[in-house]
């Protein structure tokens, strides 16, 4: 389980949905639970549960290799070729069994999933550094004195989400390990001062704390 801070670019006007629009294409489906239009299908390949079905003793053996992936991954199975219903039993996926043969295992995932909570300023409050001299979790661009802001020690925060693209140092896992390197980081950290030098007064910037 990981923190990490997120500058999030949106335009002006904000009203109370305008950040949660953005970040909700990232957000991580088995932990929301929101089924919405990010969540996708995807079949498993089924080759390594064969393999490991086939190691398994005689008595498991026994079970139909449908019957035995329902038992291993407690994935429900679904019977013939139409459409999932749209019910709470196959949200998170399902085995797909058509005339007593199975034909696939499908997955239920955001692949875009980056967060499974976040809160502004969080572990990082007030990093934006006003020209007036405060400091804020959020403010209209504008206003950010981003020299300040972002420093000299490289970037101040682990990742951008600008114009619904996101942009970050590294794929980031469990307890704060990611995958960034120096190399990642010099990319990122030129990605970052790009987008904070294209900014107006159209645009309304956050830090965000990002779970995951």
């Amino acid at each position: 389980m990981s923190h990490f801070s997120v500058l999030v670019v949106v335009d002006e006007p904000v009203n109370d949905d305008t950040l949660m629009k953005a970040l909700q294409p990232f957000h991580e489906f088995e932990c929301t639970g929101t089924d919405d239009e990010h969540v996708t299908d995807v079949v498993e390949d089924a080759a390594e549960y064969r393999a490991e079905y086939e190691k398994r003793t005689s008595e498991q053996q026994s079970m139909s290799f449908h019957d035995w992936l329902h038992w291993w991954t407690d994935r429900p199975i679904l019977e013939g070729t139409g459409p999932r219903p749209k019910n709470d039993r196959y949200k998170y996926g399902f085995i797909r069994v058509v005339n007593g043969a199975f034909v696939e295992i499908v997955d239920r995932t955001n692949p875009n999933r980056k967060w499974d909570w976040w809160t502004v300023g969080g572990r990082w409050p007030n990093k934006l550094i006003l020209k007036s001299g405060g400091k804020a979790d959020d403010a209209n661009a504008s206003d950010v004195n981003w020299d300040a802001t972002n420093g000299l020690g490289g970037p101040f925060v682990f990742a951008l989400l600008h114009g619904g693209a996101w942009f970050e140092k590294g794929a980031m896992g469990w307890w704060g390990a990611s995958t960034a390197t120096p190399s990642s980081t010099v990319e990122f950290l030129e990605r970052l001062n790009e987008v904070i030098r294209s900014l107006t007064d159209k645009h309304h910037v956050y830090v965000v704390d990002c779970h995951i």
